[in-house]
């Protein structure tokens, strides 16, 4: 009997609608008809530009906004069907890694407190000593000092801040962790010791990850699997190397073509990807600025059909039954 996966999110969509004080009301849809999965112990990265629905996703995954239609199953539980209490009491299993580490820590509180703040929340009759011995295993486990719980915020540099925030998020003892852009602030070389730290806690605790960023290059780094999102949809799905390697969606090939590069001064400069304003429609989100799009897609989504082993794809022209 095949295992269920640990995450299931089953045909999310999410619309926001804007109501000014003159004129019409206007929807705006953030994420249309997602699904995917992801099993226990897994790192599955998804990647697309600014504005595509990575961020809006991941707040659906965590429960903090409700969507328009559609299902966010943790372990066989819709996370939606729960009330409050059952929800607040369910969350320790899955925690979060925001972008800015320091904008996520209170300036205010000691990172002791900060650390202990979910146990604190979730206890009804918190154990005072067994949370600071915690707080401490806890810190050491992300390569920091026990004797950094009496310090604040501002004394440690940006990759420290985001250690502090992951070991927030580690110590309810979390089976997922939502990263959310969790490194593009940081300098490259605390890039990958923040990264490596992922793979470790992933090694030794078993913790899954849903890894969102915009930077194909560390996504393929760390992800087993990758999903390709634009405009609110999920256009590729398959192994993160096979995705990178070989495209087969004419926007993940865009994407893979305006990787950064170094000039001679040591700026990065990137190849922009076309973007030549259209309604999607009934039609594919991608269809304006596709080198290869036929008339078909314009009239008709593309739903995401297997291509090859463990490989899917939204793509009129990549299905064999194409004009």
């Amino acid at each position: 009997m095949e295992k269920a996966p640990l995450l299931d999110v089953r045909h999310l969509t999410r619309d926001y609608v804007s109501r000014p004080l003159l004129g019409k009301t206007h929807t705006q849809r953030a994420l249309d008809n997602i699904s995917l999965t992801i099993d226990a112990h897994e790192i599955f990265g998804i990647v697309g530009e600014s504005g595509c629905g990575k961020s809006t996703l991941a707040r659906l995954v965590m429960a903090l906004d409700r969507p328009t239609s559609g299902q966010v199953l943790f372990d066989g539980e819709d996370l939606f069907s729960l009330k409050d209490k059952e929800l607040k009491q369910r969350r320790r299993d899955f925690q979060m890694v925001f972008q800015d580490p320091f904008g996520s820590l209170d300036p205010r509180q000691k990172i002791g407190r900060i650390i202990a703040e979910p146990l604190h929340v979730l206890a009804s009759k918190p154990d005072k000593a067994g949370i600071r011995a915690r707080v401490a295993s806890m810190l050491e486990s992300v390569g920091l000092e026990a004797s950094h719980a009496a310090r604040y915020p501002h004394e440690f540099s940006g990759g420290q801040r985001q250690r502090i925030a992951i070991a927030r998020a580690l110590i309810t003892g979390p089976r997922l962790v939502v990263a959310d852009e969790a490194v593009s602030a940081l300098d490259l070389s605390v890039q990958a010791q923040v990264l490596n730290l992922l793979q470790d806690l992933r090694e030794k605790r078993g913790v899954t990850f849903l890894f969102i960023s915009h930077n194909l290059a560390v996504v393929n780094s760390i992800a087993d699997r990758v999903g390709v999102m634009y405009r609110g949809r999920l256009v590729e799905q398959g192994p993160a190397q096979a995705v990178f390697k070989q495209p087969l969606h004419p926007y993940t090939s865009a994407l893979t073509d305006a990787e950064l590069s170094v000039d001679r001064f040591g700026r990065q400069a990137r190849k922009n990807l076309p973007n030549r304003s259209a309604e999607t429609g009934a039609g594919c989100a991608f269809y304006a600025n596709c080198p290869i799009a036929v008339e078909r897609c314009v009239h008709e989504r593309p739903e995401l059909h297997t291509v090859a082993l463990g490989r899917t794809v939204a793509c009129h022209r990549l299905d064999h039954t194409a004009q």
